[in-house]
């Protein structure tokens, strides 16, 4: 009977540690006229299941699956929204972060 119970409290940190979540914190923005500083913080939130390899992304606005790469000094989110654009966000490990809204126009 104790090994049934050792193994219940066990049981849900093992299922845990196969999850990471991932928060990213965003006061300023930059574009062509410079650095800017934001009235409403931008907030990210990444949840990595390294059994299943599928991330998800959980912002102010989106909650969606986004492709994973995992490099060996940092993790690369990306997710192409409905209108065409690409949104990236790069996490070092020390923790620090940039995101990435890119859109390509077309001209002519």
């Amino acid at each position: 009977m104790r090994i049934v119970l050792i193994l219940l409290v066990l049981l849900p940190s093992i299922a845990l540690g196969d999850t990471s979540t991932f928060f990213c914190t965003y006061n300023s923005y930059s574009d062509q006229a410079g650095k800017h500083r934001q009235k409403k913080i931008f907030e990210l939130k990444f949840i990595v299941d390294r059994k299943t390899k599928i991330s998800y992304m959980v912002g102010n606005n989106v909650s969606a699956e986004v492709l994973l790469i995992d490099y060996e000094t940092q993790l690369a989110f990306l997710k192409k929204t409905p209108t065409g654009r690409m949104m990236t966000t790069v996490i070092n490990r020390k923790g620090d972060s940039v995101h990435s809204r890119n859109t390509v126009a077309r001209l002519g």
